[in-house]
């Protein structure tokens, strides 16, 4: 009973406190549960086992109100009543675990509750008589604690009041036609050149006659007025945005693909910095560092599962060639202690060898490894090698 009453109690708070429903619908819901004397708050896409989700009803939307014109910002209303805590829904299926949510504000520290009265002290044991010591008396009973006051009520956080609408913009008006450019005026008539003086009879050389007077010119006609220009129109209304689309669903994890192919296992070793003998067949384990060995019961290993050698890889420190003939070293996969076909030789100055393109099967239990021969005494060498066997 107490732990249904507490979840209540938290549920209250997050039915109070500012939430998100987008977010909620992307990142999951509040979670609660218990640890030692401390409870954990979390954020998840599904509460897990031994948690109780915290949430509440989600009140219902009011209507849109009609937008207003632009004015002066109203004033800020009246904080609305909070709405009872839902009742707490049925667990749902495990969804994928989402982001941590963010840690919620610290409630409020109850105020401390008042010191228990101290315990009476025990009474003083008799004084003994004279002589032997007394028994000391037993100690009085400490007093008892006092209880803890009751953690104070977490006062309810009022409910920032809803911002007041912003009003529509006023439509702008459609922009007027350019109004037609005024006619340009007449060019006023040319004033009448004056009449040419008559030419005065030609004197006797001597004194030239006076300069007729030049003609008045025409007065220049007035200049057409300019018509006036037409007002600008107003911009026309911004059309409203279009209303954002919901985010499609997340597509269903697609299904695992099939497993690949096991591939070939690879068995490497080498003679552990020892040379191969110059004169004598040797044995070589197929894994690790392993010091060559006349005997090969002291060198074969075992298969474990099934497989078929295929290839085979050799390779010396020193070339064979000691300067007096041909000198080679020949080495050969064994199985259960009989050569098989997979086998190579290096002769005088080469330094490696390979072959590959075998199948020599091999089933559990069965033995392994490989047998260096020689000829004409090769120079010594380490060894290192490898065998695929898939």
């Amino acid at each position: 009973m107490y732990r249904s009453t507490y979840y209540l109690i938290l549920a209250a708070i997050f039915a109070i406190l500012p939430f998100d429903q987008a977010e909620a619908q992307t990142t999951g819901v509040f979670c609660a549960k218990r640890s030692g004397d401390r409870t954990v708050i979390f954020r998840s896409s599904q509460c897990p086992k031994g948690s109780q989700r915290v949430t509440g009803t989600t009140g219902a939307t009011g209507a849109t109100g009609v937008a207003g014109a632009v004015g002066a910002t109203g004033a800020t209303g009246a904080t609305g009543s909070t709405g009872a805590v839902g009742a707490t829904g049925a667990t749902g299926d495990t969804g994928a675990t989402g982001a941590d949510g963010a840690v919620g504000a610290t409630g409020a520290t109850g105020a401390t509750g008042d010191t228990g009265a101290t315990g009476a002290d025990g009474a003083v044991g008799a004084t003994g008589a004279t002589g032997a010591t007394g028994d000391t008396g037993a100690t009085g009973a400490d007093g008892a604690v006092g209880a803890t006051g009751a953690t104070g009520a977490t006062g309810d956080t009022g409910a920032t009041g809803a911002v007041g609408a912003t009003g529509a913009t006023g439509a702008t008006g459609d922009t007027g036609a350019t109004g037609a450019v005024g006619a340009t005026g007449a060019t006023g008539a040319t004033g009448d050149t004056g009449a040419t003086g008559a030419v005065g009879a030609t004197g006797a050389t001597g004194a030239t006659g006076d300069t007729g007077a030049t003609g008045a010119v025409g007065a220049t006609g007035a200049t057409g007025a300019t018509g006036d220009t037409g007002a600008t129109g107003a911009v026309g209304a911004t059309g409203a945005t279009g209303v954002t689309g919901s985010t499609g669903a997340t597509g269903a994890v697609g299904a695992t693909g099939a497993t690949g192919a096991t591939g070939p296992t690879v068995h490497m070793g080498n003679t552990n910095g020892t040379a191969l003998s110059a004169t004598a067949t040797q044995y070589l384990a197929v894994h690790g560092a392993f010091t060559p060995n006349a005997t090969e019961a002291n060198a074969y290993m075992l298969i474990i599962s099934p497989c078929t050698a295929t290839d085979l890889l050799v390779s010396l420190g020193t070339t064979p060639n000691n300067g007096v003939g041909t000198q080679t070293r020949t080495f050969t996969v064994m199985k259960n202690g009989a050569a098989t076909a997979l086998t190579c030789s290096i002769s005088e100055t080469a330094s490696s060898c390979s072959a590959s393109g075998g199948s020599v099967s091999f089933v559990a239990t069965d033995t392994i490894d490989i047998r260096s021969g020689v000829a004409a005494t090769p120079a010594a060498s380490t060894a290192a090698y490898s065998i695929i066997c898939s």
